[in-house]
């Protein structure tokens, strides 16, 4: 703070009485512990500095004289609250005594003269070093011991704000009213706003500097930021229109501003999706996201989510959190999944971390579908003992191969398969066939033939299986009806061969059931030509006018035989035709045999055609 020995004797004048009016105000006395009181009356103003120990401080008593007022211990005097002319203002607070040897703070007043032969009067003199003797007699004059420093830490920002006025003013007439502000903290205070709230009877004619901001009576002052201990100074004129005191009121709003210089760092999340674009279905896939930390930020709960395509099964978890990740460093997080549909498909996998813009990225991927068709063809039907064949065919119409193939044909009981075109494996007690392909190129295809016969009447299913590891499986039944019938046959045959006119012939008619189901109410009727007549004889029948032979059984059991023998005799020469015809119960159809014989007279001369012809050597 700057010496009043060197403000203007104007100013002098006009400070004098508003601020050590308070001079003549009792004494106080301050005291340290069990220590002498002040050995001075002399109470140090408000507008004063603290005086620090050993230091002088001049007052200006009146216009004339002038009074040195000196602490002689060795702590701080601090100021105390001082009124002027009622307006009343906080610009200290109370004494704070310290002292690190015990002795108090003191005041020491000096008189001079005259203020305008006013010198600074001399320092009172410090304390003589203490005298040490030492073995050869010498005089060694040391320092008394330090005093150690009392650790403090810089205190906030605080403006003290100090008023000074007359003591009294005129009516109508310009007055000065300065208002004093200090910052009394260790660190500077930024935007202080200072608010005077003047009387309504105070006219506000100028202030140096002018307002920021005015409102009715109150005026704000925005000043600077204010280091630590400066002291700035607002002069404001104002006229009084009423004879009343002025009271005045200040307030300070300070906007206590720290800054500190933090360095900031950004993360940044690069990012990269491998894998294959193709893929057959049921073949495992593994997608390889690639995370790498490019910015100088630590990257924080980075938090994968991965989007599967149809075509795809995530075999594990479609999140993934990562705690952090240091800058530079890089990870790999596998996504595995599971080719289960055809078809083209895109994987999408979104990374986000905190500070951390998101980003997606995509990989398509197609997946191929070996197109394995199966057919098979047999016969639709077929009789019991009778052979069929059947016919299974595979073909691989895909882009890809198919692999692991396998062919499952489930015989039905009532066929027993003979002959395969293709090794296979049997199973006698199920009669399941199994053949197996390592792999079925795109493009190919496989016949697989067997024959078997039907063992027995009815509709007899075949059930055949394809699986392959690419592929579903696929089912397809052959249906064939197998059905029992009877197969009759008749046959006449001549047993005697040429006969003369007179003698006679033996024919045998022979029946049989080659079917697979029995045959009833089976008749057979013999058709003789004029030239023969039959013999009556037990079992047959003799029908017509003599020329008609009738045979009948109830049953003919499959592969069962019947024989029927009769004799006719031969009245005219010539090739005679015996004609013979079945027919069974529940059957329009007839089944006819022909057998014939030669009637010759004796003055032919025949060979017989019975007989053997003789190979001439």
């Amino acid at each position: 703070m700057q010496s009043f020995s060197k403000i203007p004797a104007a100013a002098i004048a006009f400070s004098a009485v508003s601020v050590w009016s308070s001079l003549a105000s009792p004494a106080q006395e301050y005291s340290f512990g069990d220590a002498a009181p002040a050995n001075s009356a002399l109470q140090v103003p408000s507008s004063s500095n603290p005086i620090p120990a050993g230091q002088l401080r001049s007052v200006v008593e009146s216009s004339r004289s002038v009074r040195v007022a000196q602490n002689t211990g060795d702590g701080m005097l601090r100021p105390a609250p001082t009124q002027y002319d009622g307006i009343q203002t906080n610009v200290g607070v109370p004494p704070v005594l310290q002292s690190a040897t015990g002795v108090p703070p003191r005041v020491v007043e000096q008189q001079s003269g005259a203020l305008d032969s006013f010198a600074p009067p001399q320092p009172l003199p410090r304390p003589v070093s203490q005298v040490v003797t030492t073995p050869d007699k010498t005089t060694d004059y040391r320092p008394a011991a330090p005093v150690k420093p009392v650790s403090f830490s810089k205190s906030a920002p605080s403006i003290n704000t100090q008023i000074e006025a007359p003591s009294y003013i005129n009516l109508n007439q310009t007055a000065t009213l300065r208002i004093k502000l200090q910052n009394v903290g260790d660190i500077a205070a930024g935007n202080v706003k200072l608010i005077a709230t003047l009387p309504a009877h105070a006219k506000f004619s100028r202030s140096t500097p002018s307002p920021t901001n005015t409102n009715g009576q109150v005026y704000e002052f925005q000043l600077s930021n204010m280091t630590a201990q400066q002291i700035r100074e607002i002069a404001i004129d104002l006229i009084p229109t009423e004879k009343k005191p002025l009271d005045i009121g200040t307030e300070i709003v300070i906007e206590n501003t720290q800054r500190i210089a933090v360095g900031v760092r950004q993360p940044k999340i690069k990012m990269s999706l491998q894998g294959p674009t193709e893929a057959n279905m049921g073949q495992n896939v593994t997608h390889k996201v690639l995370l790498e930390n490019t910015g100088d930020g630590l990257a924080s709960q980075i938090q994968l989510q991965a989007t599967f395509p149809n075509e795809l099964q995530c075999s594990k978890k479609k999140e993934v959190v990562i705690a952090s990740l240091e800058p530079g460093q890089s990870i790999i997080v596998e996504m595995p999944s599971l080719a289960t549909l055809a078809g083209k498909g895109e994987l999408a996998v979104s990374v986000g971390a905190i500070g951390v813009e998101s980003q997606t990225v995509k990989s398509g991927i197609r997946v191929f579908q070996p197109e394995l068709e199966v057919s098979a063809i047999g016969p639709q039907m077929n009789f019991v003992n009778r052979e069929g064949i059947y016919t299974i065919k595979l073909d691989n119409k895909g882009e890809i191969d198919a692999s692991n193939v396998k062919i499952q044909m489930q015989m039905p009981r009532g066929m027993q398969v003979t002959t395969i075109s293709r090794e296979a494996n049997v199973d006698p007690k199920t009669g399941l066939l199994i053949w197996s392909f390592d792999r079925i190129p795109a493009k190919s295809a496989q016949t697989i033939m067997l024959k078997t016969i039907a063992l027995e009447a009815g509709q007899q299913n075949c059930s055949i299986t394809v699986r392959s590891k690419e592929t579903r499986d696929k089912e397809i039944t052959l249906t064939t009806n197998v059905a029992t019938r009877a197969e009759l046959s008749v046959a006449v045959q001549n047993q005697s061969g040429p006969i003369q006119v007179g003698g006679k012939v033996q024919f045998m008619v022979v029946v049989e059931n080659t079917g697979s189901s029995s045959a009833t109410a089976i008749a057979v009727n013999i058709e003789l030509p004029e030239a023969l007549t039959p013999d009556k004889q037990d079992g047959i029948d003799v029908l017509g006018f003599g020329n008609a032979i009738h045979f009948e059984t109830a049953k003919l059991e499959p592969g069962e035989k019947r024989e029927f023998l009769f004799v006719a005799a031969a009245n005219k020469k010539g090739e005679h035709v015996v004609r013979s015809i079945l027919q069974a119960g529940g059957s329009e159809r007839q089944i006819i045999s022909e057998s014939s014989v030669y009637v010759y007279e004796v003055s032919d001369s025949r060979v017989s055609e019975a007989l053997s012809p003789a190979i001439p050597r």
